[in-house]
């Protein structure tokens, strides 16, 4: 039976095995491989960019067939980091570790794993690993940076990150991470300039749509910022802007400036606050929230946001609580009556949620996210009520994947089938990562008599999401 290498998990013992591990593959090589487990290898291989289910079992073979040596893990490592199992990714890397594979290869995916499960202190240790011995390993340096870029610890990550660009002065990455840094001081005007011309030479480079975006939207509230003399404004307005291009701890590192200058800020405390607890702060974030909600009692900011606070812990009844008193304040947004539905819907008050669901889409009927959030309301309770807002969500955006899924599953609950079927190979063809639709393909095809055809939908879903039961379980 497959057993994979297993380590402690206390942080010291880790981080002196990862030493051990690593001195380790100084001195020993992989064996080599027989024919059989070759040929299983590249099974495996063949099998990888389609179905982790599929492609693990060719290597779990070959790695019993090999027992000295890495290469199997090496590329188990890789095919569960694919297929989004940092954890099982890190396993393998340390058997291959074990075997005495090569120092780059277990590094690198160590790293990347370590990265995805939100563990940087053991990424920037690893790097550092690599780069005693190794310091013009570019990747491990770029890997160091950005660990203490998400430590917040500024300085160092600045002179990584000033350091991979010496070596690659176009590269977008370093552009991007600095740039960011010097927007955070950017409440201090002379920070603007090396803000601005950082991001700006990162939008030229990068060639990711997305961060495109998030540069342009960084740069504009640079400019908005520009134009005022308050630092305290300047702060915080920049801190809402990290905080939108999902960059947590920089914005509370801008937030808190904002604060620190002006005591009496509330919406900064929000927004403070709302950082705070994406990072994982828990009280500070309460802390800052209720000083909010204690400062401007009339922003319905700082009330929405002590209500998502709530949500995330399951506290139903507070977060109504701020919702409603968020609402009071800004009747006219949908935004709200969403949240508040959703926390009766929580409650299964299935009555009070539809009313709210339905006055944001009375509200806001050219918003697609109202009638996504109807349609699923109604088809999680299998209502085929569900089938009028997933047209309306399609209508409003065709290159939605979620909501062709929607619609596909709100045909098959009609038992329109062929209908059906077109709306779920849409959704697929939108979003070949979407296993809610390989789920809804599967008992499509279960309703339809074709179990062959089920089985692989539901493979498929339990490949892009490991955390997938088939619907048998989740009933």
């Amino acid at each position: 039976m497959y057993q994979p290498f297993r380590v402690s998990t206390g942080p010291i013992w880790r981080l002196l095995l990862l030493g051990v591990l690593f001195t380790f593959l100084f001195v020993t090589s992989p064996l080599p491989t027989d024919r059989i487990a070759l040929v299983t290898l590249h099974q495996g291989d063949a099998l990888s960019a389609d179905s982790w289910t599929a492609a693990v079992v060719p290597y779990r073979q070959a790695a019993a067939r090999l027992p000295h040596d890495p290469e199997p893990y090496l590329r188990l490592g890789r095919l569960h980091l694919r297929w989004r199992r940092p954890a099982q990714a890190r396993d393998a890397f340390f058997e291959a570790a074990r075997r005495g594979g090569d120092l780059r290869r277990v590094g690198t995916g160590l790293r990347e794993a370590y990265a995805a499960l939100g563990n940087w202190e053991a990424v920037a240790t690893l790097a550092q690993m690599v780069l005693a011995r190794q310091p013009e390993d570019l990747d491990a340096l770029r890997d160091l940076a950005e660990a203490r870029f998400r430590q917040g610890a500024w300085e160092a990550s600045w002179t990584a990150w000033e350091q991979v660009l010496a070596r690659q002065p176009s590269d977008p990455d370093a552009l991007y991470r600095l740039g960011l840094m010097a927007v955070a001081s950017a409440g201090e005007a002379a920070s603007f300039p090396l803000g601005l011309s950082y991001l700006q030479q990162a939008h030229r480079q990068t060639t990711d749509q997305d961060r495109r975006q998030a540069i342009e939207a960084v740069i504009a509230a640079l400019g908005q910022a520009r134009g005022s003399d308050d630092p305290a404004y300047r702060f915080a307005l920049l801190g809402q802007a990290l905080l939108r291009v999902h960059e947590p701890r920089l914005a509370a590192h801008s937030l808190q400036q904002a604060v620190t200058l002006n005591p009496a800020y509330g919406e900064a405390y929000a927004w403070l606050g709302q950082a705070l607890d994406l990072l994982g702060e828990s009280e500070a974030a309460l802390g800052a929230l209720r000083q909010a909600v204690a400062l401007v009692p009339t922003s319905p900011v700082a009330h929405t946001l002590l209500g998502l606070y709530w949500d995330r812990r399951g506290e139903t009844a507070l977060a109504r609580a701020a919702y409603e008193a968020a609402y009071d304040l800004d009747p006219t947004n949908a935004a709200l009556c969403l949240e508040i539905g959703g926390t009766y819907a929580d409650e299964r008050a299935f009555v009070a949620a539809e009313i709210w669901l339905r006055a944001a889409t009375q509200l806001a009927p050219q918003d697609p996210e109202v009638w996504l959030a109807l349609a699923h309301f109604y088809l999680d309770q299998g209502l085929d009520r569900g089938l009028e807002p997933a047209r309306r969500a399609v209508a409003l955006a065709p290159r939605r994947a979620e909501a062709h899924d929607l619609l596909g599953w709100a045909y098959t609950l009609q038992g329109e089938y062929d209908r059906a079927l077109v709306e779920l190979q849409q959704a697929l063809a939108l979003d070949p990562t979407l296993a809610s639709a390989y789920e809804h393909l599967g008992r499509l095809m279960e309703l339809q008599g074709d179990l062959d055809a089920a089985r692989q939908a539901y493979t498929r879903a339990a490949d892009w999401d490991p955390q997938w039961k088939p619907p048998h379980d989740q009933e």
